[in-house]
Formats: C-alpha cells, structure tokens, sequence
C-alpha cells in the first residue's frame, strides 16, 4: 500500500518571519518542504503539499487537508530574542503515541544543525484540545500523525546562517524523509533524488565520543550557573521596600527574571490596595 504524506510549508509571501541577514521564515519552509517531497516522492511515497508557492490557506483548511494521509508535517523555523537556538517538535495531545517519533525529529534535526535538542512537545489550548490550530484540524480530519516542526531560530544568526544555505535545507530534508520512511515503513531516503544534489545525512546522530569533524557536537559540560544578586539595585531599592512593605512580594529573589503568574500576582495584590 502507498503511504500518504501531507507537508504544510509554514506561513506564506507576506509573512514578516525573517532572521537579521535576510531569511524569510516562509521562503526557507517553502524550499525545504519541496525538497522533502521530491525525497519521499523518489522513495514511493504519495506527497502533496497544503499550498502553492503563493496560497496562504487558513489554518483549519491546511489542516483539514489531512484526511486520508498517514503523516502530515508542518514546517517552521522558530523566533524569540535573536539569543536561543534549538530545534523542537510538537505533536497532538490526544495522540501521545507519537512523542517518540517527535523527539526523533527534535533530536536529529539538532545533530545536523548543531544545537540545542529542544525535544518533543506538546501545547493545549481551550478545552484541552491542540493550541496549533493546524495540528487541530489534522487530528480531527483523522490522520494519525500530526507534526509542526521547529528547525532552529531564524533571529539567531547562527541558525539563519545554516537555513540560507540551500545544501543544508536539503540535507534536513533528506534527513526529515528518512525519518517519515523509517516510520511509515517505506523504506530508505534514496541516494539519487532529482534536483537534491547531496547524500542522506545519517539518520542516527553520531555518539557524542566519536563527534564527526564536518559536524562538531556542542561542549556537554554546562556553563556555570551565575546567581542573581540577593539586593534590589540602588535605583529599585525605594520601590522594592515599598513593595514588600504592601505586600506585593514577598522581598526574594529582586533581580530574577518574573513569570506571568508572579506578575498576574503582583497586579491583583495591587489592585487590592485600591479598594
């Protein structure tokens, strides 16, 4: 029986995505989602893509597409402050089955790039359900395997570096079809694949005692950990006290980094003080 894999290339032309020297989200996933399907396409694999160079379908629609397929991925490469790296994969929260396949695609995706594995993840939304909406509409058109993938951070230079070269955009394509044919049980990703001009990369990462020269591993002994100071700076320290002395906080911790639940916290405890 033929397998049947749906490839979504994030976002579409307009789409203001881009990293500092020239990348643009939806041009990188549009290339390497084509790269990918003329892999699976030369291993047998029946491949269609959710949208043409220039369609921008709704969310539900590219997922809605995924009815009768036995794979369907999403492609992205991911954004925050310019200072992260990593590569991570989300799957559905109502198939849990599949989180081994998605640490597959986390992990040696970080092996080709170089970087951080961010691992397989999943993220609810209301009522429990997927937060993506594409991974939604997929999970409820009935396919199996439903995948929005996050090849490294396009605002980090290092990473943008890698996504603007088009050898290594088919290479994480070789290395994505191996992946899906391993699972669906299709096969190998062929060596000869039109208009891909590289070998499959290995599709099990190298032990990390035996690193390969082309690709160095990241050092594994961690940084050391520096503690933020115990005392408010000079400038916050009138405020700080004013804050503790109302309740605010509870006066530790004055120079970490705050949660949203902490703040949400902060600013009912002071809207308290007005009534």
């Amino acid at each position: 029986m033929t397998m049947r894999v749906l490839i979504d290339p994030g976002h579409a032309p307009g789409n203001a995505n881009r990293g500092p020297t020239g990348y643009f989200e939806y041009r990188g996933m549009w290339t390497l989602s084509n790269y990918l399907k003329e892999a699976l396409a030369a291993s047998g694999v029946f491949v269609q893509l959710t949208r043409s160079e220039n369609e921008n379908p709704a969310l539900t629609a590219r997922g809605g597409m995924a009815r009768g397929f036995d794979l369907f991925i999403s492609q992205h490469s991911n954004g925050f402050d310019g200072t992260v790296r990593g590569s991570e994969c989300f799957y559905s929260v109502r198939h849990p089955e599949n989180r081994a396949i998605a640490a597959r695609f986390s992990a040696e995706t970080a092996w080709l790039m170089n970087h951080r594995d961010r691992g397989a993840k999943t993220k609810a939304g209301n009522g429990g359900l997927d937060f993506f909406g594409v991974i939604r509409s997929a999970v409820a058109a009935g396919c199996p395997r439903v995948f929005l993938m996050e090849s490294g951070f396009h605002d980090n230079p290092v990473d943008e570096a890698f996504l603007l070269q088009d050898e290594n955009l088919q290479r994480l394509a070789v290395l994505q079809a191996g992946i899906i044919l391993d699972v669906l049980g299709a096969g190998q990703a062929s060596n000869n694949v039109p208009g891909i001009n590289v070998s499959p990369p290995m599709t099990t990462p190298p032990p990390t005692s035996a690193p390969q020269p082309s690709v160095p591993m990241p050092p594994t002994t961690p940084p050391p950990v520096v503690q933020p100071p115990l005392s408010p700076s000079a400038w916050a320290t009138e405020a700080w006290e004013w804050a503790v002395a109302n309740g605010l906080t509870d006066g530790t911790n004055p120079q970490n980094p705050v949660t949203r639940e902490q703040m949400v916290t902060i600013l009912h405890r002071y809207h308290s003080l007005q009534k």
